[in-house]
């Protein structure tokens, strides 16, 4: 009888922590939903044509912030990541997002605009 009673309490204990985790899976996927919202690099200072960004990646100039998805412009960088190695084309002005357009590989000629 305490046998049938413990696994009784086991799975009533089951089907509550099952149904409280997908509340929870709903509720999250609602939150993000409404936030629609995008991450994008933007710079914290102006930054000049053909001025090479590894090392203002190390200083911090280029930080990740959330937009909202209307608001992205084409081609927009949204991992810091991306701009190691790479220089600007043409200048990138405070808080501004950076878009790829604007970049060139720092292998390459580095000045205002070349292609």
């Amino acid at each position: 009888m305490a046998r049938k009673l413990i696994v009784a309490v086991c799975f009533v204990t089951l089907g509550v922590a099952g149904a409280g985790y997908a509340s929870t899976l709903s509720r999250d996927r609602d939150v993000s939903e409404s936030i629609d919202g995008l991450l994008v690099v933007v710079s914290t200072e102006d930054i000049p044509a053909g001025t090479p960004l590894d090392p203002l990646i190390e200083h911090g100039t280029c930080q990740v912030v959330m937009i909202a998805s209307s608001s992205a412009v084409r081609g927009a960088v949204t991992d810091v990541e991306q701009l190691q190695g790479m220089c600007t084309r043409a200048p990138i002005y405070t808080n501004e997002q950076i878009p790829l357009a604007r970049l060139s590989d720092i292998h390459q000629v580095c000045s205002p605009g070349s292609r």
